[in-house]
């Protein structure tokens, strides 16, 4: 079964419960968006928070850009950092070891990368 939603006065759809979901994860859907289940002569229109509710961006909203902005200092602060990590360790004459905070740094920040993709913030 799909659900109709409505942006802008136009009606969307129809869009699976799946899809709502990622809609309102991205963004494009709020909690006070009114949806309108799929059926032969339509339905009472009903709040997107009955259906996301369990979505993190319903329950504590950042907008994107600033996210986006917050994501890449982080990833330039902890670059930095982990390369001021990997020189202390190195002058101790622990070589190997000094490699680590620079590994560390892609792991973490491939992480959050991907999930920024998934956010589509960039």
């Amino acid at each position: 079964m799909g659900f109709y939603y409505y942006k802008d006065g136009e009606k969307i759809g129809p869009v699976s419960e799946a899809e709502l979901k990622d809609l309102a994860f991205c963004g494009k859907i709020k909690p006070d968006t009114l949806l309108v289940k799929e059926f032969p002569h339509g339905g009472d229109p009903f709040f997107a928070s009955d259906i996301v509710r369990d979505c993190y961006f319903c329950n504590f909203f950042i907008p994107r850009r600033k996210l986006a902005v917050l994501l890449l200092l982080f990833l330039t602060v902890g670059f930095l950092f982990s390369l001021y990590l990997g020189v202390l360790i190195s002058h101790s004459g622990r070589y190997l070891l000094a490699a680590t905070p620079i590994v560390l740094y892609f792991v973490i920040g491939g992480i959050l990368l991907s999930y920024a993709s998934r956010l589509k913030i960039f």
